[in-house]
């Protein structure tokens, strides 16, 4: 057993354990990998409580997530048909997100993407944060293995914000906010590369081009924080 695979297995609830087994066995079935990816890796490694399970599935999860996790009494609460990306809430307050690994071409700000299937580095590389773009494999060929294609993990040792790629707030201009809020919530500084971004992102106004339903979800996301006041402050000032 690799030491990722003893960290996730003895850092995870029982519950969280129980519905990251299900996932993996109607996976598995499929013929599909299955990662531990995002928010859930960057917490797993931080050594911080695991809030939210992330996963991601080299194919549409919609029907193999409903047959895995319903029986565990998960409610789906979040569906992006565009993405193939679909949130469960479970009886006991657990939350857990699957989508399909893929990637997202924007033809300007604030536009819906282009979304094609992809292997999990390159869905890696197209998210915002290097903290949020490390994967575990589960499945048996790749159980255990780490893949962090943009070095997020000396990100979390060095405590630092760092973005993806050069347009990361220019596809999505939600995550100015989002960086804002992760700053506060992780104590984490921002990578001066990532502060220009930012400065550019002002200076282009691209806040204007935030779509609602991004903006809905942050602020859903910054009632569950401790530093809501800090956080609503920097937003104002975008």
């Amino acid at each position: 057993m690799s030491d990722y695979l003893y960290l996730l297995e003895n850092h995870l609830s029982e519950p969280q354990n129980r519905i990251a087994s299900a996932l993996l066995e109607a996976a598995s079935a499929a013929g599909l990998t299955l990662h531990l990816t995002g928010g859930a890796m960057r917490d797993l490694l931080g050594g911080v409580p695991t809030r939210h399970l992330d996963f991601t599935l080299s194919g549409n999860p919609v029907k193999l997530s409903a047959l895995a996790l319903e029986p565990l009494g998960a409610i789906l609460v979040r569906k992006d048909d565009l993405r193939k990306q679909y949130g469960y809430r479970f009886p006991n307050g657990l939350t857990a997100e699957i989508g399909m690994s893929r990637t997202e071409h924007y033809a300007k700000p604030g536009a819906k993407p282009l979304v094609t299937p992809s292997d999990i580095r390159e869905d890696l590389l197209r998210r915002d944060f290097t903290v949020n773009a490390i994967a575990l494999g589960l499945n048996r060929s790749a159980k255990g293995l780490l893949a962090d294609p943009t070095n997020g993990l000396a990100d979390l040792e060095s405590r630092e914000l760092r973005t993806t790629n050069g347009g990361a707030f220019a596809d999505r201009p939600i995550r100015m906010a989002r960086l804002i809020r992760f700053k506060h919530r992780l104590q984490f500084a921002v990578a001066e590369r990532t502060e220009r971004q930012l400065d550019n992102a002002r200076e282009a106004k691209l806040a204007r081009f935030i779509l609602p339903a991004d903006w809905f979800e942050e602020l859903f996301a910054c009632g569950n924080e401790t530093a809501q006041a800090a956080i609503l402050r920097e937003w104002e000032a975008l």
